[in-house]
């Protein structure tokens, strides 16, 4: 098998660097399964996947993003199984995570399919408040490294047929909160208690093409969204060569 894999990205709106709780990709469409879990299953057998993301290399504390996944079809049935392990670090900030999935594929009708998905693992951010806090004496640097780890989940769709799909995803569907302070802590420097991981909203589409017996062209959409930020809208497109 030769794949040659051709990404145009368009952004028609970018996130407020506020609003990224998620790791960042621009080569989603290789590795879709970590944007919708119900994808698990539309393929027989199972695929290992893995992303690695450097931005501004050569800077000290850039951004880095790690994801392992491996999903697939359980055995000859309607089932879809699968599960991520990611580790995101931006700056002061940290992140890594694990979780698995349970996907279920039902027909519609005689060409279109629909699978139904839920996942669940554990989520953990770390603050390094030694690389934001100037002041040696601040009392937020007298405990070191603050860590939280909380339950997570994402529920997701999918609809599909052999030539088309579309899904969508929650991902941070529990809202968990993450509890870096402690309360007396929060009230004296007045900080915002919350810290909750904000619900994401995805859709992702994709089309095959068939060019002719040695190319396939596929266009690629990816919606991402959250609340109080503008969307962002991903387009892009994937070509295999002699899919044999």
């Amino acid at each position: 098998m030769k794949k040659i894999f051709v990404s145009i990205l368009i952004i028609i709106s970018g996130y407020d660097a506020a609003g990224q709780q998620l790791p960042q990709f621009t080569q989603y469409m290789i590795n879709d399964y970590v944007f919708n879990p119900a994808i698990a299953g539309i393929e027989s057998g199972y695929q290992v996947k893995s992303n690695i993301r450097n931005q501004w290399v050569g800077i000290n504390h850039a951004p880095r993003t790690t994801v392992l996944s491996v999903y697939g079809k359980h055995r000859n049935t309607n089932v879809g199984l699968g599960g991520v392990v990611f580790s995101d670090r931006v700056g002061p900030t940290s992140r890594n995570g694990i979780s698995l999935s349970y996907a279920y594929h039902f027909s519609l009708s005689d060409a279109m399919k629909m699978s139904l998905a839920l996942s669940g693992g554990f989520s953990q951010m770390k603050l390094d408040p030694h690389l934001i806090v100037k002041h040696k004496n601040d009392p937020v640097t007298s405990g070191g490294i603050l860590n939280s780890t909380v339950p997570d989940a994402t529920f997701a769709f999918n609809l599909y047929t052999k030539k088309w799909f579309f899904g969508a995803s929650i991902p941070q569907l529990l809202n968990s909160k993450m509890g870096f302070f402690e309360d007396d802590y929060l009230e004296v420097y007045n900080l915002d208690p919350d810290g909750s991981l904000e619900r994401h909203y995805f859709i992702i589409a994709g089309y095959k093409w068939t060019i002719n017996q040695d190319y396939l062209v596929e266009p690629l959409l990816l919606v991402k969204s959250v609340e109080a930020v503008s969307p962002v809208v991903d387009i892009g497109m994937r070509t295999t060569y002699q899919n044999k």
